[in-house]
């Protein structure tokens, strides 16, 4: 048997006042399966940090669905999935430990304070070898590296990557940095030696979340990869949606990659940290397979923050996603943030851009349509959410606007225009196939 802390640490509010970290409870492993309790002090005075699934109470909670590695899904939103998760497993090989018997506890042990949101893991495994920053990286070498480690490369893993790269979630290369608002870009250590929170950044430099393509990407948009979810970004910006600052970061050989501000950190020296819980972690829903429906989600969106307004803004998402060929919308690419108060809000969007999904599908489905939603099941979401026919329709309406913009933000790029060409007829066949 072996246990674990949780912890949660807000650093500092959206004021900038400091908020002393708290303990949450205990994660218990007791191989096979994973309990967790709520510590008293917590039970004291809680915070709705899984409302419908981990509710405060006493007692043991256990979860034993192996989608979430038999976690309960807030704890199972903060281990890596793809990329990071094979950085993590050649962490764990460099310790001397085989990947099969690697726990889903060692996993948060590995991450500490460096899991994304406001979640700390006690005691941390620390990388008592990594640099204490590394700058400035060679985005071009961890991108090369990257797709080497995916097609399976036994070579050492770099210790940017090891510093950076097995936090966040998703199948692509992708690393947690420092950055500059001149360029500058850095690897820094993004959790303290076992202890909570993490340390500052240095002066100047913003979190980012900077991706990298992976084989598929390479063969679709060669180098403008990064170019196009940025286009995407701008286009959904102007479809109303409420995106983080995004940026392109360019390498020593020329090539553009996408960056986008991390909204789970926030303030001076990016101390503040926001709690983050994604749709699939809030309604035990997998992001593996489809298993959501977009009037789950609006209707979770209510539930939870109780304003009309964000459900409005979750409905201008869907529609979005159906217009713009964005049909990797699986559970864990929606997501709340909630402040050191328990006030939960609809995080800004990410993992906007062109995508085929499932066999073509939505991976989350409009009123049960998946291959080719129409106006008419746009609308049925609408109505079971509660919007206003004519909100539903302005919104329509808007979202269509800004996708039409699409060869005018994506020329603005310097995107290849058989690119721009290509995406833009599938485009023009979502718009229309949703609109008549």
């Amino acid at each position: 048997m072996r246990t674990l802390e949780v912890w949660i640490d807000f650093g500092i509010d959206e004021h900038g006042r400091p908020v002393a970290a708290r303990q949450v409870g205990t994660l218990v492993e007791d191989s096979p399966r994973v309990a967790f309790e709520y510590a008293t002090s917590f039970l004291d005075n809680p915070l709705p940090l899984s409302p419908l699934h981990l509710r405060p109470r006493r007692g043991l909670f256990r979860h034993d669905d192996r989608d979430f590695d038999g976690l309960p899904g807030i704890f199972a939103d903060a281990l890596p999935d793809g990329f990071g998760r094979l950085i993590q497993d050649r962490n764990f090989e460099r310790r001397g430990m085989h990947r099969q018997r690697v726990t889903p506890l060692d996993r948060l042990a590995l991450l500490g304070s460096a899991a994304i949101g406001a979640l700390s893991f006690v005691p941390s495994l620390q990388h008592d070898d990594a640099p204490d920053i590394v700058w400035p990286l060679e985005l071009d070498r961890i991108a090369q590296q990257g797709e080497r480690l995916l097609e399976g490369s036994a070579e050492e893993v770099m210790d940017e990557l090891r510093l950076a790269g097995g936090s966040p979630a998703g199948a692509r290369p992708k690393i947690l940095a420092a950055v500059h608002p001149d360029g500058r870009i850095a690897a820094y250590p993004s959790t303290n030696s076992g202890e909570v929170g993490a340390p500052p950044l240095p002066v100047g430099f913003v979190h980012y979340l900077v991706k990298f393509a992976a084989r598929d990407d390479v063969v679709a948009y060669g180098n403008d990869a990064g170019a196009v979810e940025h286009a995407y970004a701008t286009m959904a910006t102007a479809a109303g949606i409420d995106m983080p600052p995004t940026r392109l970061c360019r390498d020593h050989s020329g090539v553009q990659w996408f960056g986008a501000e991390r909204f789970d950190r926030h303030g001076l020296l990016g101390r503040g940290r926001r709690h983050l819980l994604t749709v699939g972690g809030l309604l035990h829903a997998s992001h593996r397979i489809p298993s959501l429906d977009y009037e789950q989600v609006l209707r979770a969106t209510m539930q939870l923050t109780r304003d009309l307004r964000a459900v409005a803004q979750m409905y201008r998402r869907m529609v979005f996603n159906v217009f713009s060929h964005n049909r990797d919308d699986h559970a864990r690419n929606f997501a709340f943030l909630m402040n050191a108060a328990g006030e939960w809000h609809v995080s800004p969007a990410y993992d906007l851009t062109f995508s085929a999904g499932p066999g073509g599908h939505h991976t989350t489905s409009v009123a049960g349509e998946s291959l080719a939603p129409t106006r008419a099941a746009l609308k049925r979401v609408a109505r079971s959410a509660g919007l206003e026919p004519k909100r539903a329709h302005q919104i329509i309406d808007h979202v269509d606007e800004a996708v039409s913009s699409w060869p005018q933000i994506a020329q603005s790029f310097d995107i290849a225009p058989a690119i721009v060409q290509r995406v833009d007829r599938s485009l023009r066949d979502c718009r229309t196939t949703a609109i008549t």
